[in-house]
């Protein structure tokens, strides 16, 4: 059989990338690959006006863009991912009637996978493949957590942030206030910062490295006991994203503690 020698190296180069979070720089691509850098540039190029490639903000290194997560989107009734989280959106929505939902960053935005609506008098209703904004969002602030300074400046954009409602969060260095209290606490919370009324709580879901590669958050209207609802609803949460997380294959070593009762954040 013959191989058509560009996409075999294009492949390798894409397969490469999935090996590194952090991204890796041309020459060293080139090395491993064992391909002369400008050969490596021109399929880097060529991907990264494709969307499959993207470069790592404020440095000489590229890595995969979501898109290519979406390339095998056919697929996703069937992907381990999807199937583990929405057994855990189902108890969450129907024990605690609240609307579930799983996103992953798309696009420097909240991309949801699934929503699934709980038996509240309230709910938020929105199809997979809409998108909400990171910094107002509390999945969206779980896909900043483990992101440098620096690339949640790039991804969030410049201040001031855009508002949804009075509540939402317009400057970056709040944003990274707040994010690093998340990390603390292991959630999020979005206190009418998209929706008047309603508040969410975000959970980090982490793959075989313990890196953070989608989030699962609860959407609720705004309690009367604030601080209770946020501390009992959060734990569930957290368990319910560590059982996605070791379903994908992240070692228990990368999951921290069990969900716990927490204090709450204001956002």
């Amino acid at each position: 059989m013959t191989i058509n020698q560009s996409i075999d190296k294009g492949f390798a180069l894409l397969e490469l990338l999935d090996t590194a979070a952090d991204g890796i720089g041309v020459r060293e691509m080139a090395r491993q690959l064992e391909l002369h850098p400008s050969n490596v540039q021109r399929l880097v190029n060529t991907l990264s006006q494709l969307g499959y490639v993207e470069p790592v903000p404020n440095s000489k290194r590229y890595r995969l863009s979501f898109k290519t997560y979406f390339l095998g989107s056919s697929l996703l009734s069937q992907d381990r991912l999807t199937s583990t989280a929405m057994v855990e959106l189902d108890r969450l929505a129907n024990e605690h009637e609240v609307s579930a939902y799983l996103s992953i960053l798309q696009d420097r935005a909240a991309a949801y996978l699934l929503a699934v609506q709980g038996r509240g008098l309230v709910s938020v209703r929105v199809t997979p493949g809409a998108t909400t904004g990171l910094h107002s969002s509390a999945m969206g602030k779980v896909l900043l957590m483990d992101r440098r300074e620096d690339e949640i400046r790039q991804l969030v954009g410049a201040d001031p942030l855009p508002a949804s409602t009075r509540n939402t969060i317009t400057t970056t260095d709040k944003l990274l206030r707040e994010i690093e209290t998340a990390k603390e606490a292991g959630y999020t919370v979005s206190l009418e910062e998209t929706y008047d009324g309603i508040i969410s709580i975000g959970a980090p879901i982490k793959d075989f490295r313990g890196v953070i590669v989608a989030a699962i958050s609860v959407a609720l209207p705004l309690p009367s006991d604030l601080t209770g609802r946020v501390a009992f609803l959060a734990p569930h949460l957290i368990r319910a994203a560590q059982a996605i997380s070791r379903g994908i294959g992240c070692p228990e070593a990368f999951l921290g503690p069990p969900g716990r009762e927490a204090s709450s954040q204001s956002a």
